[in-house]
């Protein structure tokens, strides 16, 4: 498909071929929710989905990953990971994504602010 599609198959055909959103526009949505103020990073988000295509359950699932990569103290990687779960479940029994893509920012402000807390202590 990518090479019928595309002049040269490379990792950016392949992503869009598939459907799946590229690693770099992850790893930006990441920062934007890590970094960015709540309000920001829901806009930032909403913008990145209607540029890209993306579908909330598609960012949800690749961030999963990246949570074992950064290193977070115990619990709030734990706070995370359950969060982006219980996140996905609603996702898929039909509720509003952008009431979820709002959850998601939560979830990542109440990270921080554990973060911030435990840096404290």
């Amino acid at each position: 498909s990518c090479h019928m599609a595309f002049p040269e198959v490379d990792s950016a055909a392949v992503y869009l071929c598939t459907g799946n959103p590229e690693p770099a526009d992850i790893k930006q949505a990441l920062h934007w929710l890590l970094n960015e103020e709540l309000a920001v990073a829901y806009a930032k988000l909403i913008e990145l989905q209607l540029n890209k295509g993306i579908a909330l359950a598609d960012i949800v699932r690749e961030l999963h990953p990246w949570m074992f990569q950064l290193e977070l103290p115990p619990r709030v990687r734990i706070s995370l990971v359950e969060g982006l779960a219980d996140l996905e479940h609603r996702l898929s029994v039909g509720t509003s994504e952008r009431l979820q893509l709002g959850s998601l920012c939560a979830l990542f402000c109440s990270a921080k602010d554990s973060i911030a807390a435990s840096a404290v202590q």
